[in-house]
């Protein structure tokens, strides 16, 4: 009978099939119907169904099982099925933007420049945003294209201006281009994300962390919003701290001794020294030196009992001599530490006999001042971040008797130029 159906599906004579001479009488309508039957159950079968889906079925379902691989770090299998979806649809804007991140995580730049541009020319709104994206994290790959990445990323925020991933990865776009351009970009754009969701990623421990020419303007942009957050958001109480000190750092006392009244009764289990240290200086911004000591020994009452002296340090460590410095660096416990403060003021005060110690009064005065007026203008610049640079050019060095690098090592932890 294979034969005989070889000859009917095969022979023709002036363009037809020369049926009744060729098919036997008793082949001609049961076994017709008979190899009707036998396709159509080929045909349903499930798993031929699967191995050759048609048309959008099969580009969802290609498209879903990658992303099913690519979950399960499978990513070799994941891109044969991207492949199998874009051979059914060459514009699936969603496996062009998938398996254009997998060529940039195999370092096939230029493959998935391909696949992010493609995705360009696609009708949904979303998928241009990801292309965009993607095309900027190719020029991040790039070198010396760091700023083409940011256009990109913007082309990105002109789709949906509140983007959070566009907005953070401009942000570190700008860490990357470095100096004071690129750190000015990546505040602009954290101080966005913080305003729209603070527990983004790292951006508010980045923005607290590495920025370090936080203006006044983004302080006040950021403090409203911080607050409304904190109100909200009972676990992240220790941020008060922070809130309060940049409402101090902005001349409004009475706000930052507010906001440690609300970080005492929202966590007072964060025993930091920083608070009383904090409250300590609003005190004496408010003329109380009295309240002013005491809460600057209980700060480090508090940083004997729990650690933590690092700002208590950073703010006494210019006027060290070179062997108290010495001794500090040789402690080993917070105990020593705290007797090496207790003996560092009582050598200085001018007057055992008062209730206050003047010296220890009259540095924080100082601090004060020099925070208000001689603050760092750039303080991520070459000159400010490369050694070499900061000796070639440091001002006054050739006249003046100081070791350019002594100011180098001391103003990258306080924010004070020379004559702070």
């Amino acid at each position: 009978m294979s034969e005989q159906f070889r000859k009917i599906t095969t022979s023709r004579y002036s363009g037809r099939f020369k049926w009744r001479e060729m098919i036997p009488g008793s082949f001609q309508f049961p076994n017709i119907c008979y190899c009707l039957s036998f396709l159509l159950v080929i045909l349903t079968q499930p798993s031929v169904c699967r191995a050759l889906p048609a048309g959008e079925t099969a580009v969802q379902q290609y498209f879903s099982q990658a992303l099913d691989r690519i979950a399960e770090n499978d990513n070799e299998a994941a891109f044969r099925l991207l492949e199998l979806a874009l051979e059914h649809d060459p514009d699936h804007g969603p496996s062009l933007i998938q398996r254009g991140r997998l060529n940039l995580d195999q370092e096939k730049i230029e493959a998935a420049r391909l696949d992010f541009s493609r995705a360009l020319f696609s009708d949904s709104t979303e998928i241009k945003i990801q292309a965009h994206i993607g095309m900027g994290d190719v020029y991040r790959k790039m070198p010396n294209r760091n700023w083409e990445a940011v256009a990109e990323y913007r082309q990105a925020l002109k789709y949906d201006q509140d983007n959070l991933e566009a907005i953070y990865l401009i942000a570190q776009t700008g860490f990357a281009l470095g100096e004071t351009g690129g750190y000015r970009l990546a505040s602009e754009m954290l101080v966005k994300v913080i305003c729209l969701d603070p527990e983004y990623k790292d951006s508010y421990d980045l923005w607290r962390r590495e920025i370090r020419d936080q203006t006044e303007d983004e302080l006040r942009t950021v403090g409203p919003f911080l607050e409304n957050y904190l109100e909200a958001n009972r676990d992240k109480s220790t941020w008060w701290l922070d809130l309060a000190w940049d409402r101090f750092r902005l001349g409004e006392t009475e706000g930052a001794l507010a906001a440690l009244d609300k970080l005492e009764k929202r966590a007072s289990w964060y025993k930091a020294p920083e608070r009383y240290l904090l409250r300590a200086r609003c005190l004496l911004a408010q003329g109380d030196t009295l309240g002013f000591e005491a809460s600057y020994y209980q700060a480090l009452e508090t940083a004997e009992k729990n650690g933590g002296f690092t700002r208590l340090f950073l703010e006494v460590q210019p006027v060290f001599t070179p062997q108290e410095k010495e001794k500090w660096y040789g402690i080993r416990s917070p105990r020593e530490s705290a007797v090496l403060f207790r003996e560092f003021w009582k050598r200085r005060d001018p007057d055992p006999t008062t209730f206050h110690n003047e010296r220890l009064v009259n540095h924080y005065l100082r601090l004060q001042e020099a925070e208000t007026y001689y603050r760092q203008l750039f303080p991520h610049s070459r000159f400010q971040t490369s050694r070499e640079y900061f000796q070639l050019l440091s001002p006054g060095s050739s006249v003046m008797e100081y070791d350019p690098a002594l100011f180098w090592n001391v103003n990258r932890q306080i924010p004070l130029d020379q004559r702070g």
